[in-house]
């Protein structure tokens, strides 16, 4: 069986290296984070990193240049804390709507098989235990807002033919 290329965006995260360790001895993989978070986790020598942040459009240009089409890009890279958001909603929107928006448009251009997004129940409101997936999405923090923006976004990729799902993460806790 050949091996699949995976980029994880925000791979040095809690999800994100727990996915890897799933996913390593099997792929090949692509590790885009903050070189100082990548440092903090034990990665195996068999993973690629790329450093740098994805509101940085720059990152993906580098990408595009090492024309390596991915099987799979996992989206997890984002500004993930409510309460921080709300204090600074300008760096929440640059990560989770800028970033995704540059991941995108990397996209168009790389035709990625696959893009799985890490989104969150912060999209519907106050009454987020009491939804399903076809419950209106109704924001109340800069999070959730910018969370439903990124959706919105990477789901226009299927316009391009790319595979596109959603993961709606409630509470993320234990590998």
């Amino acid at each position: 069986m050949k091996k699949k290329n995976i980029l994880i965006t925000g791979g040095a995260g809690f999800i994100g290296f727990n996915l890897y360790m799933k996913l390593c001895k099997e792929n090949n993989i692509y590790i885009l984070d903050f070189k100082k978070k990548i440092n903090q986790k034990p990665f195996k020598k068999n993973c690629k990193f790329i450093y740098g942040d994805i509101s940085n459009k720059n990152i993906f240009n580098r990408l595009l240049k090492n024309k390596i089409i991915f099987d799979y890009i996992y989206h997890l890279a984002a500004e993930t804390s409510t309460f921080t958001s709300e204090l600074n909603p300008r760096k929440c929107f640059k990560t989770n709507v800028l970033g995704t928006l540059n991941l995108f448009e990397y996209c168009k251009k790389n035709k990625p098989k696959n893009v799985i997004f890490s989104s969150s129940m912060a999209i519907y409101g106050k009454n987020s235990k009491k939804n399903s997936e076809r419950s209106i999405p109704r924001p109340i923090s800069h999070y959730g807002l910018s969370k439903l923006n990124g959706e919105k976004i990477l789901l226009g990729l299927k316009n391009y033919g790319i595979n596109v799902k959603v993961f709606r993460i409630f509470n993320a806790y234990g590998i």
